[in-house]
């Protein structure tokens, strides 16, 4: 099953196996071991060796819990599961003391764990057996945003694989950098492709061409403008499997590069720009000889993103925003002929339908969805003549406690690749004066506290645990709310709000195919609906601070609605709202919201609108930078938003219209924040060396702290009491593999 290459070296490492090799070091004995496994591929041989390690009663734990991991990664490899979760669940109960390996292990058990129950899951549901295996366990996985592109590739054989991320471990005695990575179907032989071209340059996107002779790569580089603001440009590179100087064959792209596929012919590459600016909207086709770029206009709206061409040649599968949704995750998959014409549409689902890969015949799409609930993989036949759909979409994997994304089919067509991420949330309150002394709770994300500081409320995880819950903090009592999902659910918008006085909740949620505003007591009775709105738009909903009115954007509209119900009020009109932005002030005298003045704007800007209704006064005067994360101050005179183009967090002052940097910190990418009741202090989001935590800005001192929340995945923003002495929030770390699912039944 794994190659074997060196086989004297191999067979000199094996000699560990006598009686008389019983003797060597741990350290020595764990060397060979780690050697034979990721750079010979000898996997079985590996096996035994981190036997021989574990096998010795007086060994030190260092290296006893390492071998012990080591074989629950071999035997993942091999696709021997039960065995696996056996090695890994050692480490996790006898060995907690090697706190990292301990962690590495528990990731791992819920993968796998995962992994069985598809089994189970796939036999009952569709009649069928799929055995999958692990493949990469080393690699750190970024890869969990359904909007990224594809982070890996296998060869046209089949027998290696080019991949983006953070790889853990060491590389030729040194930590592995980041950048792209060769390494065999199985993810072991690992080496860094772009080693000899340096380190600085942040590429994300890899495809092999159809002759496997070369891979093509695309590069995103900072650059600042006259201005002083930072503009990205991306870069399209070719280089060969073995390394070398890559090739530049077209740069200055200002949007984001979506997809990238080579045409069967290996002379050319395929791409999508998307988002409208610079970048008209459509699929630009490169000759990989002369350079020259060939356009055609697809209406992608604000994101899309390029599959690859049908093995006959004839059509690319497109994945495309939905018209109706400013969420740009809601999408669909399409296919446009490629000697040119009109696309045609094959999904029409509301929320994902993305990551489209061909069958080898042509006959059959493979896509992902959440059509079920969650993302798992579906597939579609279709006439490849005609390009029209045969039937619905059949479900082909039912996970029903992991997201499943990037699904890629092997040269054999007997086994689709795909990544799986298992997220696990937790719930945390401090005390504002001793935030070293964090309690952890129950799982769970996006918590909103009770005025009183008694209550979180929070969105459950887990296919079981989906609604808006109550914990009472000291009585340790949950109760559910609400079995709706509301909007918003994932992400960094806000999904619920909590009134003023506590004694209700807000949210907006899809029931019976139309788009409700709910209202429920927290007293545990039954939600009911204030609002029927057609829209498929993220809407959030804002309370008045009197409580007597919840705010939310919609299209070219701001509008307010009484609790009880009752016909909305238009407040203001504006060529396009951003619907999660709805922001009262404190004193409820304003309500402040971004949103874009014209067709013009490039993007958009800060407005703020009397409670009473009138003409939107836009605050923000830069249209050519994106904006987010719009909060109040506590004392109703001020606004705070983060910047990109120079990511900067601003405070404009309403009276004035003064805009100011309130800080900028320059060793990691801050994000949006929050204001802590008192308006002494702001809470941020960062992100340093790909690990998210919450910082502290004082504005008297100009001091920046970290809360240390160190999520090592996504963290959200603070809530609040409402005399600012509790306050909580949740964590999410996130894992992923890339498994291999047998499709041959």
């Amino acid at each position: 099953m794994f190659p074997s290459c060196q086989r004297a070296v191999a067979l000199a490492l094996l000699i560990v196996f006598s009686p008389m090799v019983l003797a060597v070091p741990a350290p020595e004995l764990l060397e060979r071991a780690i050697y034979t496994e990721e750079t010979l591929g000898e996997i079985e041989s590996a096996i035994e060796i981190y036997k021989q390690i574990v096998k010795d009663p007086d060994g030190d734990d260092k290296y006893v819990a390492q071998a012990y991991y080591s074989l629950g990664r071999c035997y993942s490899y091999l696709g021997r599961l039960d065995e696996a979760i056996t090695f890994f669940r050692k480490v996790v109960e006898e060995y907690p003391n090697q706190a990292d390996l301990a962690a590495l292990s528990n990731s791992n058990l819920n993968l796998l764990e995962v992994a069985l129950n598809t089994l189970d899951n796939n036999t009952a549901s569709n009649n069928s057996i799929y055995a999958v295996n692990t493949v990469l366990s080393r690699v750190a996985m970024t890869w969990s945003e359904p909007l990224m592109p594809t982070p890996y590739d296998f060869s046209p054989d089949g027998k290696e694989m080019v991949f983006t991320g953070p790889v853990v471990g060491v590389i030729k005695g040194q930590a592995a950098p980041l950048g792209l990575y060769i390494a065999d179907k199985f993810g072991n032989q690992m080496r860094p492709l772009l080693e000899s071209w340096g380190t600085n340059h942040g590429n994300s996107l890899a495809r092999w061409s159809p002759d496997g002779k070369l891979i093509a790569f695309t590069v995103r580089d900072r650059k600042i403008t006259d201005s002083g603001n930072y503009v990205y440009h991306n870069s399209l590179y070719l280089v060969e499997p073995d390394g070398g100087t890559p090739l530049k064959i077209a740069s200055d792209i200002m949007s984001g590069i979506g997809g990238l596929s080579w045409t069967p012919d290996g002379q050319h590459l395929t791409y999508l720009t998307s988002g409208g600016g610079q970048d008209r909207n459509g699929v630009n086709t490169v000759n990989i000889h002369d350079y020259s770029i060939k356009f055609t206009a697809v209406d992608t709206g604000a994101y899309g993103r390029a599959g690859d061409y049908s093995p006959d040649g004839r059509w690319l599968v497109l994945e495309i925003q939905n018209k109706d949704s400013e969420d740009t995750a809601a999408t669909d998959v399409w296919i446009l002929p490629s000697a040119g014409g009109r696309a045609l549409q094959l999904t029409y689902g509301s929320g994902m339908d993305g990551h489209p890969e061909w069958s080898r015949d042509g006959g059959t799409i493979y896509f992902v969805s959440d059509r079920g609930g969650r993302q798992n993989i579906w597939k579609l036949q279709l006439d490849l003549q005609s390009g029209n759909r045969k039937g619905e979409p059949e479900q082909l994997t039912f996970f029903k406690d992991a997201e499943v994304l990037h699904p890629q089919l092997l040269a054999d067509e007997d086994r689709l690749a795909f990544v799986i991420i298992n997220y696990t949330s937790s719930l945390h309150v401090a005390t504002a004066t001793a935030l070293d002394q964090v309690q952890t709770l129950n799982g769970g994300y996006k918590p909103q506290l009770s005025p009183d500081g008694n209550t979180i409320y929070y969105l459950g995880e887990g296919p079981d645990q989906q609604g808006i819950f109550a914990l009472e903090i000291n009585a340790g009592v949950i109760r559910k709310l609400t079995n709706h999902q509301p909007l918003n659910a994932t992400g960094r918008n806000r999904a619920f709000h909590v009134s003023p006085d506590g004694e209700k909740l807000a949210y907006f949620a899809q029931d019976e195919d139309q788009l409700h505003l709910f209202v429920v007591d927290t007293d545990n009775s039954e939600p009911y609906s204030v609002l029927t709105i057609n829209s498929k738009e993220n809407l959030s909903p804002a309370w008045s601070p009197d409580g007597t009115r919840i705010a939310y954007a919609s299209g070219e509209g701001l509008y307010t609605v009484a609790v009880g119900g009752g016909p909305p009020q238009k407040l203001a009109h504006l060529y396009l709202w951003d619907s999660w932005t709805v922001r009262w002030s404190p004193d409820g005298n304003y309500l402040a919201a971004m949103g874009w003045s014209g067709p013009a704007d490039k993007e958009n800007s800060v407005f703020v609108v009397s409670a009473s209704g009138g003409e939107p006064q836009m605050l923000s005067r830069d249209t050519t930078v994106y904006k987010e994360g719009l909060e109040w101050h506590p004392d109703s005179k001020s606004i705070t938003y983060f910047e990109y183009g120079q990511e900067l967090t601003k405070r404009i002052n309403l009276d004035s219209a003064t805009n100011t940097v309130l800080f900028d910190q320059e060793i990691a990418w801050e994000y949006i924040g929050k204001w802590a009741p008192g308006g002494e202090k702001y809470y941020f989001m960062s992100v340093l060396a790909n690990v998210w935590n919450t910082y502290i800005y004082d504005v008297e001192s100009g001091d920046i702290e970290p809360l240390n929340t160190n999520s090592a995945g996504d963290v959200t923003l603070p809530s609040w009491s409402e005399n600012g002495e509790t306050l909580s929030w949740s964590t999410t770390r996130k894992s992923g593999q890339l498994l291999l699912m047998d499709i041959s039944r």
